[in-house]
């Protein structure tokens, strides 16, 4: 009995002074964060995104672009109202105002599409986010499970170590003995 209560608290103690890790624990913080470093990247380009369709300027190769665009649409315009030999109408002016309406519109499109790319980054940031989430709380809760376990293993030895200690010292008396005497 006291031989098996010996192994059974060296088991305990061991498991206190170094608890057994989680399976796969190492590489389970690894991918959480491995999550966490993507969902922080995602929502860093999806708010960066998101500056033009808060009023911000368009990335430089997309307003490069509009830009450039809007430079063609004019010079085409003024070489054909020149061609007609209305270099300076009214009729010009109208249409490059035009024009340039046109671009302030393609300048909204292309903010609105880019907020929507905004969106999905940050929808895929929040994704990976719950990933990690849910890699932590398993972790936890096995975990918890294991301290559970080793809370358990103490009061059973505790309890038996009790029970043996309260055995050994309770007096034994021999009845046979007791009457033969008699």
């Amino acid at each position: 009995m006291a031989a098996s209560l010996g192994l059974g608290g060296a088991n305990i103690l061991k498991n206190i002074i170094s608890p057994t890790k989680l399976p796969n624990e190492p590489q389970l913080n690894q991918a959480a964060s491995q999550a966490a470093a993507n969902a922080s990247s995602l929502n860093a380009q999806g708010q960066e995104l998101l500056g033009p369709i808060k009023g911000g300027p368009l990335p430089a190769a997309l307003e490069a672009q509009v830009t450039n665009a809007l430079g063609d649409a004019i010079t085409t315009t003024k070489a054909r109202y020149a061609q007609l030999g209305l270099s300076g109408s009214t009729m010009e002016s109208d249409q490059i105002s035009y024009l340039q309406q046109q671009a302030v519109s393609e300048r909204g499109k292309l903010a609105m599409n880019l907020a929507q790319e905004a969106n999905s980054l940050i929808s895929q940031s929040t994704a990976n986010l719950g990933v990690e989430a849910g890699i932590y709380e398993n972790l936890m809760n096995t975990q918890i499970a294991q301290d559970n376990a080793l809370s358990s293993s103490i009061a059973s030895f505790a309890g038996a170590a009790a029970n043996a200690f309260a055995t050994q010292s309770r007096p034994v008396f021999n009845v046979n003995a007791t009457r033969a005497a008699a």
